[in-house]
């Protein structure tokens, strides 16, 4: 019986390297190359025999295998059905050289044949030139090495910016071979357990250089340095919240090989096959191990609540690649494909150049980087890919990638302390104001037709206290959800026994956390904050009443039956008996709360 064998590559759990060698290549040692590793049907003929077929419809691709093992001294002849227009076999060995094919036919049925013996244990091969971007230009150049560590070492004075060399690229020789960088963008200031944090990976082929221009963009726009103008600017508590590790140019021996840069690296292997779920080893290139190790080491104490994987391709338009629904090999369930389709839906509302037609749908392929650490870890992981021929400025690739932090903080950060309307609030005034919670989670709207719930949790710095709070959706088929009766904050000293009373006992100064756990996908969990102020008179909202407070309260001085005055700062309610007058009747009531600093 003939074997037929749909594969990509490299990720094969518990696969072992160890192997004699072998009187012939056999079909799983075939390995698909194409950009959407689901290109070719392998199938084998006879004894180092195999007909290819190519998926209908594949557009613009990657038109590339490889032998992983096994062709030393073999002559191994593959029999393309279907071969794209002008084919001109070539096959590396790596170190970036292309050798012509040696017996090439172009048969009277449209076939080709090609047959060739090889003197190396792995060898890639491909029907078609390479495709490279266009020539530097006046409005985007090539993003090599030079231009990514300039950048680094101006990260240098960021307080928020770390940057380090995991290993080297090839042999991993220091000195030598080239570095992989990891850059870690957060605030020290801020616990990581209350934080989302992102994972982005970066240049794995290195001729896709559009890539490291969103990584820029991205790293830019988190330390403050990339202005977005309204509603996209950037949350003045995005550090206090969020956390992303990047990883910028996986493949740097790709991005110097030659004019262009080359999809490989320098042993000839596509890097985004190589990842291996059952985890990092000698079974990767020593780029991947590098950089799975890395994720690894994070995962042991913590969790990438996202994971972005940056590429380029040439399909005329800007999209990617996502997960299609128990589609193989990765076979997503039904909970995280929804999931992962209120992302899209949110990056649609945030980026013009992403909207979720743009994304491909399929399994994805062994040995991606994005198959491997949903494998691995249950990530939710996407492909990323940028028209590599497109007429986009630098500036405007660099924006691009505040958008995308952006999407992942209106994603990822769906909870939010608001008021009964829904506007965003900081701070609750204790025995004054009530809490109210509202999330957006698409997901969660399973009958469009209906009113739905989910439940959000709040607690208090100040002790135990714990409320679960149930959220009804604001409306039909509207994604958010939203408490009917607000949640009291009162000023008691909180206990074992006054979780889930229906108030929030608290303490002036306190911090209130609201955390929302996506019943669809556990690991995303939402999460918002605001202090609690000591009463009407804490103008500043940081849980005393002292000389800070008074100060304010003079600015907004205006007398009885007046406005305040016109010097009050925005946002600031010094009305304290709210009688529509900031006069002689408030000062009293700011003596009764002074407490001084605290």
């Amino acid at each position: 019986m003939l074997l037929v064998v749909i594969l990509a590559a490299a990720c094969h759990a518990g696969q072992s390297e160890d192997r004699t060698p072998s009187l012939a290549v056999r079909v799983e040692d075939l390995v698909d190359y194409s950009e959407h590793g689901d290109l070719f049907a392998f199938r084998e003929r006879a004894r180092n025999e195999f007909e290819l077929r190519l998926r209908p419809g594949a557009g613009q691709d990657e038109y590339a295998f490889a032998v992983r093992r096994g062709a030393a001294g073999q002559q191994v002849t593959f029999h393309v059905l279907n071969p794209p227009a002008n084919a001109t076999p070539e096959y590396s060995y790596g170190q970036f050289i292309w050798q012509p094919a040696e017996d090439v036919q172009r048969r009277a049925d449209g076939t080709l044949l090609l047959r060739q013996r090889f003197t190396a244990d792995r060898v890639t091969v491909r029907l078609l030139p390479p495709r490279r971007p266009p020539p530097p230009g006046p409005e985007l150049d090539y993003y090599d090495l030079a231009r990514l560590e300039a950048y680094l070492v101006a990260l240098a004075a960021d307080p928020f910016v770390s940057v380090e060399v995991l290993g080297y690229s090839y042999q991993n020789r220091p000195g030598v071979d080239r570095p992989i960088y990891k850059v870690t963008v957060r605030d020290a200031a801020f616990p990581e357990q209350d934080k989302q944090t992102v994972l982005i990976t970066c240049r794995q082929h290195g001729n896709e250089p559009r890539a490291n221009y969103l990584a820029e963009g991205i790293i830019d726009y988190l330390r403050g340095a990339l202005t977005l103008p309204a509603p996209n600017q950037r949350p003045p508590e995005l550090l206090e919240r969020m956390s992303f590790v990047i990883y910028p140019v996986i493949n740097p021996d790709g991005v110097e090989a030659v004019p262009g840069g080359d999809r490989y690296n320098r042993n000839g292997v596509d890097l985004n096959r190589e990842w291996n779920e059952a985890g990092s080893g000698p079974s990767e290139e020593w780029e991947v191990r590098h950089v799975h190790a890395g994720i690894e080491s994070f995962m042991a104490g913590g969790f990438f609540a996202q994971h972005i994987d940056l590429h380029g391709w040439w399909n005329d338009y800007d999209g990617g690649f996502r997960f299609a629904l128990a589609e193989p090999p990765a076979s997503v369930p039904l909970n995280y494909y929804a999931n992962q389709q209120t992302f899209f839906r949110v990056q649609e509302g945030v980026n013009p150049w992403r909207p979720v037609i743009n994304f491909d749908q399929n399994g994805a392929a062994l040995g991606m980087a994005r198959y491997c650490l949903f494998r691995q870890f249950n990530t939710d992981s996407h492909t990323s890919e940028t028209d590599e021929h497109s007429t986009r400025t630098a500036q405007s690739l660099i924006e691009e990638g505040g958008l995308y932090v952006r999407t992942l903080y209106e994603y990822l950060l769906n909870a939010h302390f608001t008021d009964a309307a829904g506007a965003e609030r900081d701070w609750y005034d204790i025995d004054r104001n009530l809490v109210y919670v509202t999330v957006y989670d698409q997901d969660e709207n399973e009958n469009p037709a209906g009113v739905e719930s989910v439940t959000a949790t709040v607690t208090t710095s100040a002790g135990p206290d714990s409320e679960t709070i149930t959220l009804s959706e604001t409306g039909p088929d509207s994604g958010r959800f939203r408490n009917t009766s607000g949640l009291p904050v009162v000023s008691a000293p909180p206990g074992p026994n006054t979780v889930n009373d229906g108030l929030i006992q608290s303490l002036p100064g306190a911090r209130l956390t609201v955390a929302y756990a996506d019943d669809d996908f556990s690991q995303s969990v939402g999460r918002d904050f605001a202090r609690v102020a000591a009463g009407p008179a804490d103008f500043d909202h940081d849980g005393d009443v002292d000389l800070s407070d008074f100060t304010v309260f003079q600015l907004c001085f205006g007398g009885a039956n007046n406005p305040p005055a016109a010097t009050c700062p925005p946002g600031v309610d010094a009305d304290c008996d709210s009688d529509g007058d900031v006069d002689l009747a408030d000062f009293l009531i700011f003596q009764q709360n002074f407490t001084g600093s605290l």
